[in-house]
């Protein structure tokens, strides 16, 4: 997003076909980053308990929400095209580097490392469960009693009582 915000709108150093194809290679290059960056994000919420999933996408939510309020502010406020775009860009920019601090310290965050050492304990256990039920907590009790959390149980459907055959 940098080398797109200084190279091809403020320098503006390349022709129209090079700048569109600059474009889409950055726009691609972001895409895949998306990509990683929101399945790490649900990986990392599968050590935290259920709640802390929709955290995360009332978090994408906000994000697309902040990204049209950026352009419509910047295309609004900056009359120029070349302006307004290099100005939507800059304040991306700021906003992926605040959030990027916003990540750090959350990693150091008690609640998080709580969550985190409970998961790497479990996964040292080597238990394969799944257990895919929303409404309780990630801790799941294994067969000695013992609570693991962030591993998924395998379990069977209930028995069916017979009366609806």
């Amino acid at each position: 997003m940098l080398f797109v915000a200084v190279c091809n709108i403020g320098w503006d150093g390349f022709s129209p076909r090079a700048s569109y194809t600059i474009t889409l290679v950055a726009i691609g290059v972001v895409a895949v980053g998306c990509t990683v960056q929101q399945a790490s994000y649900y990986g990392f919420t599968g050590s935290l308990p259920p709640r802390y999933t929709q955290a995360v996408m009332v978090g994408e939510s906000a994000a697309g929400f902040w990204v049209s309020i950026d352009r419509i502010l910047t295309k609004y406020t900056f009359k120029q095209p070349r302006r307004s775009t290099f100005m939507f860009f800059v304040f991306s920019i700021l906003i992926l580097l605040g959030h990027s601090m916003l990540h750090h310290m959350m990693m150091r965050h008690p609640l998080v490392l709580h969550y985190l050492r409970l998961t790497s304990e479990s996964r040292h256990k080597r238990r394969i469960l799944l257990h895919l039920n929303p409404s309780q907590d990630n801790a799941v009790e294994s067969q000695d009693g013992e609570s693991s959390y962030g591993v998924l149980k395998l379990q069977s459907p209930a028995p069916s009582s017979g009366l609806g055959k």
